[in-house]
Formats: C-alpha cells, structure tokens, sequence
C-alpha cells in the first residue's frame, strides 16, 4: 500500500515538475513580435517594474536599434533617431510591465501666433516659407551630389541634435530620387498626389526595413528649374498641424522681370508697352525690381524712389 502512494505522490511531483517547466519556458523562454518591430523580441526583454529599468539602445543579442529592459541594451553605437526622435519627441516607459515607446506631442498649432513666423528665404534657388517664433533654421550647402542645399528646422534648444522638418534641394530627378530611397533600404508606403506652393507635387509616406522600423517618414517633393525640392517630416512624430501650417507658408520665388518700352514695369514675365515715355520712368533706372510681401512682383518702396516719383509727377503734365 504504501508502495503505491510514493509511485502516485511521486507521479503527481513529476506532473508538477513538467507543468512548471512549460510555463517558464513559455514565458521567459518565447518571444513575441511587438507592433512595428521586424524582429522578434522575447517578453523578458521588454518586462519592467518602473521607467528606470528601460533604456533605448541596441539589442546585445541582435545589434539592431531595439528598447526594452536596460540589462539587454547597450549603448554603443547609438540609435538617437530611433530612440528619442529627431528633437526629443520620444520616451521610453514602463507600461504595464512592458517597456514601450511612445510619442510626446509638440503644442497645438493654433496656441502659436503665425504673425510673429520668421521667414527663411532662398534667393538662388527661388524659394521661402516661414516657422515659428522660437524655431532656428540651420541651412547647410553642399555642392556635391544629391544635395545642394539642406535646411533644418526645429526648436531653437534642440535643433544642433537634429530638425523636425527639413527642406532639401536635390539634382535629382523623381525617378532618381525614388531610386536613392530604395538603395538606402527604404520602401514606399503610400503615394498621393498634392501640391508644393503653386506647383504640383506628391506626397510619399514611406518606411526603413532596417535600423529604424518603427519609425516613418513623409515627404513632399516638387520639380523646379530641372531640380527636385523636398519638404520632409517624421511622420511617425506627430506635430502635423505645425508641419502644414508650414507648408501652406511655402512661396516659390521666381524671378520678376523688368520689361515695357522704357522699362517701367516689373512683373512675373515681359510686358509690351507703348512708348510712350513719361518722365517718372526715369526712377526705376535705379529701383529694384523684386517679389514683394505679398507674392506679387512689383518695385520695391524706398524713400528715394518715393521722393523721385513724387518729384518727376509734380513737374509733368500734359499739353493740349
């Protein structure tokens, strides 16, 4: 009889043994895929108690941009896009046991008074728009190719670690472009047609199959002049209500054109005239001719072009 009780006792030890064994290995033995990761991640490599046990890093397994718990992170080699955004938008929390990522949004764009905008102004490639009060924009130029001029737009504190916006000049063709994304390991997620300024555009959401997984990105691309222009976002970043009311700034600066039979007209393009000479004319031998505050081409007011026009118009009249 008691023979048989040990085999039963030791029967039920070992059931409980087994079951044991398969829920650890399930729990801390599996792995899960977390939204918007390509690779697979175990649950004890995202599993915390507080916010101090995550970190943002690299994966000491994989090598690939990861955040979870700061025993499988290494900070070398940093991801900062990845990690934190491109001006600090981004944090890692402990949420519900698991370290997740998530996004902070930048004020409402309506809290912000456009009337106090700067404008950024490209005169050589003929193009401006305007950004918040308390943004920076840090242009460089490069002469190589893509790039000819590159502009970065962000806060003022944390605009040398990177923009939220940039605009771009490239030598680029659409194709080309579209091209360059695909070698970089970028693929095209969505495309629509829009409009840049007055000009025809598209709007491309696309993605990075490495490096960066969960992060996307938009742009809004235009010809001018045989070069591409691109306005461009993380689009996984929020802040789209400032980002288009940036867009709706955006003005294209083509040239104005001095024309008429004695030059006294400025406009977006030759204007016939008769010739008819009257001697205010004389005054816009030394104007400038120039796009003005309102997107009109038109002469710009000085006092000494004020003065002149005034001066010339006094002394003239008609004869019957």
């Amino acid at each position: 009889m008691s023979q048989t009780l040990s085999k039963i006792w030791i029967a039920i030890i070992l059931l409980v043994l087994v079951a044991g064994g398969i829920f650890a290995w399930q729990y801390f033995g599996t792995s899960e895929k977390a939204p918007g990761d390509e690779t697979a991640t175990s649950a004890k490599e995202k599993f915390c108690r507080k916010d101090s046990d995550c970190a943002c890093g690299r994966n000491r397994n994989t090598g690939d941009c990861f955040y979870g718990n700061k025993d499988y992170v290494t900070r070398k080699n940093p991801c900062p896009d990845f990690c934190s955004g491109f001006t600090g938008e981004a944090v890692i929390k402990c949420i519900d046991h698991e370290c997740r990522q998530f996004f902070k949004p930048l004020e409402a764009a309506e809290k912000l008074d456009t009337s106090n905008w700067q404008t950024y102004r490209n005169e050589k490639y003929g193009f401006e728009f305007s950004y918040p009060e308390g943004w920076a924009a840090i242009e460089s130029v490069s002469p190589g190719y893509p790039y000819l001029v590159f502009v970065s737009l962000g806060r003022q504190e944390t605009i040398q670690e990177g923009g939220l916006f940039w605009v771009v000049i490239r030598d680029q063709t659409e194709d080309t472009y579209l091209s360059s994304l695909a070698e970089g390991e970028f693929y095209i997620i969505s495309r629509t047609d829009s409009s840049l300024g007055d000009k025809k555009a598209t709007t491309y959401i696309y993605g990075r199959t490495t490096g960066s997984p969960g992060i996307q990105w938009k742009a809004i691309v235009a010809q001018k002049n045989g070069l591409l222009l691109e306005v461009s976002k993380g689009a996984t970043l929020g802040s789209d209500d400032i980002f288009n009311q940036i867009l709706s700034t955006f003005r294209f600066k083509d040239e104005c054109v001095i024309s008429g039979c004695s030059g006294e007209i400025c406009s977006d393009e030759g204007v016939l005239t008769t010739c008819l000479y009257l001697p205010h004319y004389e005054c816009y031998k030394e104007a400038v001719c120039e796009r003005q505050p309102d997107g009109q081409c038109g002469w710009t007011t000085t006092e000494t072009l004020k003065q002149c026009l005034e001066d010339k118009r006094a002394t003239f009249r008609f004869v019957e």
